[in-house]
């Protein structure tokens, strides 16, 4: 009686095994890959927020002078505006947010200060 498995058969079974460990593991990667990008959105959504509630909070010139920040993963830029063709007061704050992990990943949020 012929016992065992050939050579072929052998081969065959490691080749199956491969092609479906090589895509289990693209599969991983891939959710991987998105959950970091949802984890970067997060924190820049984070960023916002916060950005949004120091601006209401801190003088405007203190936020000017720091110009630029790192809250965690997201790089902030504060500068001042004003618009041309309006009355004063037409100071605005421009906010600019970027993640480190994604630079394609950026905000700008316009505030306005608070009127004394």
């Amino acid at each position: 009686m012929n016992q065992g498995f050939t050579l072929i058969e052998a081969l065959v079974a490691l080749i199956v095994i491969t092609l479906i460990a090589t895509v289990a593991l693209e599969t991983q990667m891939t959710t991987l890959k998105l959950e970091q990008a949802a984890r970067d959105t997060q924190a820049l959504r984070f960023a916002i927020s916060q950005t949004l509630s120091a601006s209401r909070i801190i003088p405007m010139e203190t936020l000017l002078a720091a110009g630029q920040s790192t809250n965690g993963p997201i790089h902030i830029q504060v500068s001042a505006l004003t618009l041309p063709d309006k009355p004063a007061p037409n100071q605005w704050l421009k906010w600019e947010l970027y993640s480190f992990a994604r630079p394609t990943l950026k905000a700008e949020v316009f505030t306005r200060p608070n009127e004394p």
